[in-house]
């Protein structure tokens, strides 16, 4: 999967579940844990999104609403930009 790809389906799963684990991200992106934490970081610092780990939880509960001019490029298939080198 694509870079861009991973990123608006994270996004997308953590704006549309209630909770999700961690475990489950890596499963459902098929990613290990090391990609997981860059994509999450992505999220956090070049998108801005509000993405918080709950450490007793043991995953992430839902992110505030978020559109960007990126997940809307994802969208309409404007992704070149953003794959990776």
């Amino acid at each position: 999967m694509k870079k861009a790809d991973r990123i608006y389906k994270l996004n997308n799963l953590l704006q549309n579940r209630r909770f999700v684990t961690r475990k489950d991200l890596q499963e459902i992106l098929e990613v290990a844990r090391a990609t997981l934490t860059r994509d999450i970081e992505f999220l956090r610092s070049q998108m801005q999104v509000p993405v918080v780990f709950h450490p007793e939880l043991g995953g992430y509960p839902r992110a505030r609403q978020f559109v960007s001019a990126y997940v809307r490029d994802i969208a309409h298939g404007h992704d070149s930009d953003y794959n990776d080198p």
